[in-house]
């Protein structure tokens, strides 16, 4: 009875011992695998951050590479969107240039043609004064069509021409037309108004006094008041030449003026 009794105090205090040496193995361990899983995270978590970071910084290019190509593509079209209008608005300038050229080398010949009749008809053009030529170019017409203004083409002295008729204002809807016809075409179309005036006869070839038009005659009458230009006496009038025809003096309104008759004696063949 008393061996038992000590046998199993011996057992359990043996046993407790043995506990209690396990527990400590135990701890031991604890710490073990906890500084090991410290030393495993201080090792390794910087990795794993800097390698998800890395993924993420790879992911933003990827993005922005992505847009940048979107952009890219988009500009590319917007380019060539431009281009084909611009190719577009060019063709149909061509076509414009084209319609408005033939239709300007359709309607100068007749606005020219008919404003040269005009102006040999309705308008008292004159030879050159400076050079004596006759070959003439349009420049202007007046507001109101009372007068044109015109150009020698050898010595380009410019000069006017009154109206001869009261149907010579209409020359100034041919003249508004012709003005009209495309700028654009003037490059390949010419556009000038080119008239011959009355060629007046040099000394030489004056064999008898030209008469005087009666155009001209009633526009100078007009123009001195139907007066002397020097003593304005109405009475005895006669239309004297500036400069003598047999200096070349040609029939024109500038170069004619009313003079009564003794004033014009006197004058005699003084310029």
């Amino acid at each position: 009875m008393y061996i038992s009794t000590a046998f199993i105090s011996h057992t359990i205090v043996s046993g407790t011992q043995g506990c209690a040496r396990q527990t400590k193995r135990s701890n031991l361990m604890v710490v073990v695998v906890g500084f090991t899983l410290l030393f495993v995270v201080c090792a390794f978590v910087p990795a794993a951050v800097a390698f998800v970071l890395k993924i993420m910084d790879e992911q933003k290019l990827a993005e922005s590479r992505r847009r940048l190509e979107v952009k890219r593509k988009e500009s590319e079209e917007q380019i060539a969107e431009g281009r084909r209008r611009s190719e577009e608005e060019f063709a149909d300038s061509e076509r414009r240039y084209e319609l408005e050229k033939k239709e300007a080398a359709q309607k100068a010949p007749e606005l020219i043609a008919d404003l040269v009749e005009r102006i040999q008809l309705q308008f008292l053009v004159q030879p050159c004064f400076r050079c004596h030529e006759f070959k003439m170019v349009l420049l202007d017409v007046s507001p109101n069509g009372r007068s044109i203004k015109y150009q020698c083409v050898h010595c380009n002295k410019k000069m006017h021409a009154a109206a001869g008729t009261p149907e010579s204002s209409h020359i100034l809807e041919v003249w508004n037309a012709k003005m009209q016809l495309p700028r654009a075409c003037r490059h390949e179309i010419d556009y000038r108004v080119f008239f011959d005036a009355p060629a007046a006869p040099l000394p030489y070839e004056q064999t008898s006094r030209t008469p005087i038009p009666e155009a001209v005659r009633s526009e100078v009458w007009r123009r001195d008041g139907g007066r002397c230009v020097k003593c304005g006496s109405n009475a005895n009038l006669e239309f004297d030449h500036i400069i003598p025809v047999a200096l070349g003096g040609a029939n024109s309104i500038a170069n004619l003026q009313l003079l009564c008759q003794p004033c014009n004696s006197s004058k005699g063949k003084k310029i």
